[in-house]
């Protein structure tokens, strides 16, 4: 589905334009079931007396950055770029407060990972007299370790470790 701007030359009017938009500003106009509004504008008083047009909007993708250092927001007006009218990216440094905040998310997961798991430090789960016993309880306590490294010095951006797989044998 296109997307749309109102333009007068380089100038910015209106964004979006839809078909809402359309409908509003000729009230009295019935433009069947599927209308093309890029082909009904020009036709308008607005285009006519104004002497707007529409213009296509392209999205960019998002850019490459450190998300664990910087935020990316979408724009929420498309600037001229060349011949096309684009929604770009801002990229910005995290404040103190975003920075304090996504640690705060990371230190919560990293402790709902753990707790996820606490079952497999119960003695009994790993002691090879009970049967069935989980065969590989060193990879869950490595495991763990690497959690409880980052709920304890909680960086940024960490690298999460992979849950291991359970692995029993009765």
């Amino acid at each position: 589905m296109a997307v749309y701007a109102e333009v007068q030359g380089t100038t910015l009017i209106l964004f979006p334009y839809t078909l809402g938009t359309l409908q509003e500003q000729n009230p009295y106009t019935n433009y069947g079931p599927d209308p093309d509004i890029a082909a009904i504008f020009p036709g308008t008083s607005t285009a006519i007396d104004n002497g707007y047009t529409l213009a296509p909007v392209t999205y960019l993708p998002e850019p490459s950055y450190d998300p664990g250092t910087q935020v990316a927001t979408q724009d929420s007006q498309p600037t001229l770029v060349g011949d096309v009218w684009t929604i770009g990216w801002t990229v910005r440094p995290m404040t103190p407060e975003e920075t304090n905040q996504r640690k705060q998310q990371i230190k919560s997961q990293a402790s709902q990972l753990l707790a996820a798991t606490d079952w497999t430090d119960i003695p009994a789960v790993t002691n090879p007299a009970n049967k069935p016993y989980l065969v590989n309880g060193a990879d869950f306590s490595a495991y763990r370790n690497s959690l409880r490294s980052i709920a304890v010095n909680t960086p940024v951006d960490p690298v999460w470790p992979v849950k291991p797989t359970e692995q029993w044998n009765s």
